[in-house]
């Protein structure tokens, strides 16, 4: 098989793939609001993270306000997935050193950004559920290992754009030298 037909085939699933997982984080946000809204003892809360768990375990709030708290992590998640099928599009149909394809990147690398920024802080602030740790500061949902990973995907996801626009730019040099 080509090199061509392998990169369509891979953005072939690369979109298929990120229209599941939108699919998935709207169920997971959803199904989140319906187990969180009837939190009790012994409910199934262990998909949570610890700090999602111990709001919902504290203050028992309503489904609604379990929507608006996780919205913002939604929203990121889904904005990511969305680019991330742009990306997979744009594959599909450019040639692969193409300025469509280093924008595709770029922003990419933005909507990553986006999702650490709204992951780490959207929903407390939104859900006004910044809980306290032992010595009574916030507790963030990402540690530092998430967010160095994070910042690494940012990295290399702009840096490929970088990359893939100074091949589109020596190759129209190229070709108006001949």
């Amino acid at each position: 098989m080509s090199d061509e037909k392998k990169l369509r085939r891979h953005a072939w699933h690369l979109m298929s793939l990120s229209s599941g997982f939108q699919a998935v984080a709207m169920l997971g946000w959803i199904f989140t609001a319906v187990i969180g809204s009837g939190a009790g003892e012994g409910s199934p809360l262990l998909f949570l993270t610890p700090m999602w768990r111990q709001w919902i375990e504290l203050s028992n709030p309503s489904f609604l306000t379990i929507l608006v708290a996780k919205f913002p992590e939604w929203l990121g998640t889904f904005w990511a997935l969305y680019r991330l099928r742009r990306l997979g599009k744009v594959l599909y149909v450019e040639a692969p050193i193409s300025t469509p394809v280093a924008d595709s990147f770029a922003k990419l690398g933005d909507a990553v950004g986006w999702l650490m920024v709204l992951t780490a802080f959207g929903g407390p602030i939104a859900g006004g559920l910044m809980v306290a740790d032992d010595q009574g500061g916030p507790v963030i949902p990402l540690g530092l290992s998430g967010f160095l990973l994070f910042g690494a995907m940012i990295l290399v996801l702009k840096t490929i754009a970088i990359v893939i626009r100074q091949a589109c730019r020596i190759d129209e040099e190229n070709r108006s030298f001949v």
